[in-house]
């Protein structure tokens, strides 16, 4: 009998000892056998996190600050040149789960930031895309706003004389341009929105000047003070002014061009001859229709300037002009089209 107990106890002994070792074999080679996560520089990363695109795996990353970190950047590289993301949204779930590592299977490489927005980048350029991001883009762009000049008549002052109250300041116009994207390609480009953004102050000028333009410029204020004070010449030299102008008949015409031998436009054509003569008018044609005094075609004289609002000419007497086209500096009737007004200024004689 003691025989038979002894012999039990040696066999539950070896029971024992097979199933300790069963259990140490079990665990070392599902330890072996269980993948460890890496980096694709071979670093080793305890608990990385799948990126999961309605519930499939898409790609590891280390953390999931790493997963949110990478769909920005690849927002960024979504959004326009030049302009800055406003919403974006997916037509898919996106999350970031700890990933559970099991034996024999088969993991990615960790990415980093950069490489999972690149892979994504890659994967989204596929028939197939994993998701489609779509990215609202803004950009600002502000314009100058020029301010006008209100006149304050003082009969206390010369005819000539100015004196500026208040300069003019610029304001600002803000325009908002939006853009829509779907993964990176511009799906449309849309001028949203304008605001001022700062209010432009107007300028006041005091002259004893009753004729004073009612939609001047600030910009056109200079040359068109300089161009009005010339007026205190006395001797009209319209005669010669028209003598010399026709000196030039038949020579080229160009847009913007200031030389009667390769080409020179309306109003180069009048700024020099009234140039000639002492007087430096404004570069500006608007500002044409403003300089001097306004005057009636039967009350012209040679060498006044008829403005027609998108041309200039020099009236010659008689019904004429003389002007610069397309077909060069030639002489025309003044009515030969509807011309908005007459301006004549006191010429300084030639020395």
């Amino acid at each position: 009998m003691k025989h038979i107990s002894e012999k039990a106890k040696l066999t539950a002994i070896i029971a024992s000892a097979v199933l300790a070792l069963a259990v140490v074999t079990f665990i070392a080679v599902t330890k072996l056998a269980t993948p460890v996560p890496e980096t694709s520089n071979g670093t080793e990363v305890e608990h990385p996190y799948a990126m999961l695109v309605d519930g499939k795996e898409v790609l590891l990353v280390k953390s999931r600050e790493d997963g949110i970190n990478a769909l920005g950047y690849l927002t960024k590289l979504y959004t326009p040149e030049g302009t800055e993301t406003r919403t974006v949204t997916y037509d898919k779930k996106i999350s970031f789960v700890e990933k559970e590592i099991k034996p024999f299977q088969k993991l990615g490489t960790v990415l980093s930031e950069e490489e999972a927005a690149k892979t994504l980048l890659e994967k989204n350029m596929e028939d197939t895309p994993v998701f489609t991001a779509t990215v609202i883009a803004q950009k600002y762009k502000n314009r100058d706003i020029e301010p006008k000049i209100r006149f304050r008549y003082d009969d206390s002052m010369g005819l000539f004389d100015y004196e500026v109250v208040q300069e003019g300041v610029e304001g600002v116009k803000r325009t908002r341009y939006e853009w829509l994207t779907e993964n990176g390609k511009i799906v449309s480009k849309e001028k949203k929105e304008t605001k001022v953004t700062i209010e432009p102050v107007n300028a006041i000028v005091k002259t004893g000047y009753e004729e004073t333009p009612k939609d001047l410029k600030w910009d056109d204020y200079g040359d068109f003070q300089k161009a009005v004070q010339t007026d205190e010449a006395d001797s009209i030299v319209g005669g010669e002014m028209v003598k010399y102008g026709k000196s030039h008949l038949g020579a080229p015409y160009k847009v913007g061009g200031k030389s009667y031998k390769t080409g020179i436009d309306c109003v180069q054509f009048v700024r020099d001859v009234y140039r000639k003569f002492g007087i430096e008018l404004p570069g500006k044609r608007s500002a044409l229709a403003h300089v001097g005094k306004g005057v009636s075609l039967k009350n012209a004289k040679p060498g006044d300037i008829v403005y027609y609002g998108n041309h200039v000419a020099m009236y010659i007497g008689h019904g004429k002009i003389i002007h610069a086209t397309y077909k060069g500096i030639s002489i025309r009737n003044v009515n030969y089209r509807k011309w908005s007004t007459i301006r004549h200024i006191k010429k300084k004689k030639k020395k």
